[in-house]
């Protein structure tokens, strides 16, 4: 049930009750970090309110997030980097679809890392690209060959054949690069564990720590492509970007933790540079984490924000 709207507002009876929290962990800084407030805080914040409608997530066809505006103080990514969030196809045939990307230009796949099913082989490619816009590193995983779900490779990574689920109804995908010019560098996980059979595997002589930047990143589509016919198709939540490598433990900690936007900022180890949860229906401002000021916004068209 939501907070009233108008009146006085009871910081334990009316908000504490909202989040079911015990009168002596009631305070009114707690309460707004749980609620994705931002600083200075203020009960009037809480008018309307609710904790069960503030989870949310998008669903469409040609809808991603992205950023058009180039973010400050990026620079390369010299200790490798990660990009996770929640997935759920929905569809109706198997077709390439874009999951992530970042990169140095909103123009070129020029320096940068993507994450890509291809639909005709049923593999997710994990892949880098220099400064002259020529792959260098790659690494692609049959999801029929790994313990995925998506068993029969004809049928592919649909509606129908949606892959092992998380109780959410959608899977954890991940993507991690160790900053190093070799495929084994690369690593992609499904439901926080570790994917270890690849095919088509590419490494370079190249030090792609030094090509590879993040100025621009997307979810859901690349950060260069714009409106195409790839964008994911489908649901989606809870995207994390990292400039850094995170471990498998760490991977199957955020996995544990479930697509709910971690309270407080309780990101494990330093955090990602951007992450967004996508409360209150859709509000970027609402629940994210933006430490380079990508300031992504969602982009295209057909996609809706749905309540859990």
């Amino acid at each position: 049930m939501a907070i009233k709207t108008s009146g006085p507002l009871a910081l334990w009876g009316d908000i504490g009750s909202e989040f079911g929290t015990p009168a002596s962990f009631i305070g009114l800084g707690a309460m707004s970090s749980l609620a994705g407030f931002t600083t200075p805080h203020a009960m009037s914040e809480f008018y309307g309110f609710s904790r069960t409608n503030n989870f949310w997530y998008y669903s469409g066809r040609q809808g991603w997030l992205g950023n058009n505006v180039r973010a400050t103080g990026t620079d390369t990514l010299q200790f490798g980097a990660t990009m996770m969030g929640w997935f759920k196809v929905n569809s109706v045939t198997k077709k390439d679809q874009f999951l992530f990307s970042m990169g140095r230009d909103d123009r070129s796949n020029r320096s940068s890392i993507r994450v890509y099913y291809y639909a005709a082989l049923n593999r997710i490619q994990v892949a880098l690209w220099d400064r002259s816009r020529i792959r260098r590193v790659r690494r692609e995983y049959p999801l029929h060959d790994n313990p995925t779900g998506v068993s029969n490779s004809s049928s592919g990574w649909r509606r129908d054949q949606p892959g092992v689920l998380h109780s959410s109804g959608m899977v954890h995908i991940a993507a991690t690069w160790d900053g190093s010019n070799d495929f084994s560098g690369l690593q992609l996980y499904w439901n926080g564990g570790i994917l270890n059979t690849s095919v088509n595997n590419n490494s370079t002589t190249v030090n792609m720590g030094n090509e590879v930047g993040f100025e621009f990143l997307a979810y859901g589509n690349t950060h260069f492509n714009g409106t195409n016919a790839s964008i994911f198709d489908g649901d989606m939540d809870n995207p994390m970007f990292f400039d850094y490598l995170i471990s498998p433990t760490d991977i199957g900690n955020y996995y544990d933790a479930g697509n709910e936007f971690p309270q407080d900022g309780a990101f494990v180890g330093p955090g990602p540079f951007y992450a967004q949860g996508f409360e209150a229906g859709g509000d970027l401002q609402a629940q994210f984490f933006d430490r380079y000021n990508h300031n992504p916004q969602m982009q295209g068209s057909t996609y809706q924000f749905l309540n859990y």
